[in-house]
């Protein structure tokens, strides 16, 4: 307690507050993804059709990302985060009153899903980039490391949460649950700009376009970028087969499946608690390397499908290992751009990272099926130890 509120993230007002608020935020947006996925399915009753939902919502992190960072280092932040939580404030009210009339089709879903996807996207840089204007820079990797810690929480309680009362109320409360989440959020940041001495919201003079170059021509940002999209590309994606793995390898179907999804969510969650304690205890660089050897083993190890409850604990290490890479990767950028150009690293970063998630979905899935699930996680795994220190010595 002492590390949170006296010396730690918590003891800036500012950061606290808004803290609370994107809590809040986070695990509504992950009960209004349940209810939408639910929802997808009882429209179509097709895996297609839960495909193309999630598509959508994802695609415009491949598609806007860099714009969305340079309009988070070009123009007011704290607006930039009102405008596109209050319009997907709104479109979750319409969705769920659509859903709770019955007036909705599939395409409607669709094309809402991808609506709120721009926004989340449009949103995603601001919101990080504000969040760490409440903090002086010596605290920017234990507010990294918080913010993983956060948003994996939120895919355990979301979810739970989501659970009990779906059944009970249908896919319409998840999407009213989420809409009032936007509303507290949106409340929190704006009470907490306005009590914050540190905000630094103020846009950038600089040509976003120069930015753009600056920042994609320096190696020591360029390649660990590019790392992270090929590890998204063949290593993240190895969750998409877990439903299968659980059902055709280990025959235990929904439950082994559950337990997979709990093991990975409790390892990223230590991952991020073991930053967010010991902020200065390694070097960025230092947990790159060791969280990407962690990873690449694990994975390749359990390519080899060992015993049910072994495989339980590796995926556990697949989910400590991946995001302590990722938070990693963002403070090794984080700590080498000016703070003009915060915006379009995270930018950068949710490009390769959220935006190759849909693609890696896709090529992982092809790859099981012309080669086999065993081959493609050994595939993956080789390619994401080659690719991380092929590159890394290029970036130094």
């Amino acid at each position: 307690m002492k590390l949170f509120f006296r010396e730690g993230l918590f003891s800036y007002k500012s950061y606290r507050i808004a803290f609370i608020g994107q809590s809040i935020s986070f695990i509504g947006s992950w009960i209004h993804f349940i209810g939408q996925s639910w929802l997808a399915y009882q429209l179509t009753h097709s895996p297609i059709g839960l495909g193309m939902v999630g598509f959508g919502s994802t695609i415009p992190s491949l598609l806007f990302s860099f714009l969305s960072g340079m309009t988070a280092d070009r123009f007011p932040k704290l607006k930039i985060l009102i405008l596109s939580q209050f319009s997907n404030c709104c479109l979750s009210f319409f969705l769920g009153l659509l859903s709770y009339l019955k007036m909705i089709n599939f395409y409607e879903l669709l094309l809402l899903s991808f609506a709120m996807g721009i926004f989340n996207n449009l949103e995603l840089p601001s919101r990080q980039t504000l969040l760490l204007s409440y903090l002086p820079n010596n605290e920017i990797k234990r507010a990294i490391a918080m913010n993983a810690f956060l948003f994996n929480s939120a895919r355990l309680i979301g979810p739970a949460v989501a659970g009990i009362i779906l059944p009970l109320y249908g896919p319409s409360i998840c999407f009213f649950i989420n809409g009032i989440s936007y509303i507290l959020s949106i409340g929190s940041f704006i009470w907490a700009s306005s009590t914050n001495e540190r905000i630094k919201d103020q846009p950038s003079g600089r040509s976003t376009k120069n930015n753009f170059f600056v920042l994609i021509s320096n190696p020591a940002v360029f390649y660990p970028s590019i790392v992270l999209g090929i590890v998204t590309l063949f290593g993240w994606s190895y969750s998409v087969l877990l439903p299968y793995i659980s059902s055709q390898i280990y025959h235990q179907g929904s439950k082994g499946l559950a337990l997979f999804y709990s093991a990975n969510g409790f390892g990223a969650i230590s991952a991020a608690l073991l930053i967010s304690f010991f902020p200065n205890r390694f070097s960025s660089s230092t947990l790159q390397t060791l969280s990407m050897i962690i990873f690449s083993f694990s994975l390749f190890l359990f390519s080899f499908f060992p015993p049910f409850f072994f495989s339980i604990l590796i995926v556990s290490f697949l989910g400590f290992s991946l995001a302590l890479f990722v938070s990693a990767t963002t403070m090794f950028l984080q700590e080498r751009i000016s703070d003009s150009m915060r915006g379009m690293a995270f930018g950068l970063t949710t490009f390769f990272f959220q935006g190759f998630f849909a693609i890696g979905n896709l090529l992982m899935g092809t790859l099981a099926q012309f080669l086999g699930t065993k081959l493609s996680l050994m595939i993956g795994s080789v390619i994401c130890f080659t690719a991380f220190f092929s590159l890394r010595i290029r970036s130094e």
